[in-house]
């Protein structure tokens, strides 16, 4: 593992909490815009223990591991994530470990059928859902550009901290 082990860092706006039908009531479905890169980001959300709000900013971070230099351990569990100190989940309020499961072309608009050169990233936590659309895909590899490292079925963790306006 290389000692940047940081996939994606990014400020997300939620524009949308739940756009379309709620299907569970502890989950919120939460839609937004990254301000830098311009991507879409779609989140599910354990609205229980971290309810998000529209229109406030976000910062989130993919990582291959908790800690900033080192692997997280094969065999790690409840009991070690709650009590382990110096990680990256020390500045953050809600953390994930998920798998990646897709790579899908986003869909062209206006009835064009060509191929997209555009990509989505889905990632399941538990269930929970997590995707991030728009990205620019490499034309050797196929895969966006900023995430050539990211395989199927690599595990990620997913950071989120509310920033202030």
């Amino acid at each position: 593992m290389s000692t940047n082990n940081r996939v994606f860092e990014e400020t997300v706006e939620i524009k949308y909490i739940d756009r379309d039908v709620k299907v569970f009531d502890k989950v919120q479905r939460c839609e937004g815009t990254t301000r830098d890169t311009n991507y879409e980001i779609s989140m599910d959300i354990n609205s229980e223990i971290y309810p998000m709000k529209k229109g406030a900013l976000y910062t989130i971070l993919l990582a291959k591991s908790i800690y900033e230099s080192k692997p997280t351990p094969k065999n790690f569990d409840y009991e070690l994530f709650a009590n382990t100190k110096n990680t990256l989940m020390d500045n953050y309020d809600y953390v994930m470990c998920g798998k990646v499961f897709q790579f899908t072309p986003d869909k062209k608009r206006d009835g064009d059928s060509s191929e997209p050169d555009t990509l989505s990233i889905s990632i399941s936590f538990g269930g929970l859902l997590f995707q991030i659309s728009k990205l620019k895909r490499d034309d050797k590899t196929g895969k966006p550009k900023s995430f050539e490292d990211i395989n199927l079925d690599d595990t990620l963790y997913l950071l989120i901290k509310k920033l202030q306006k």
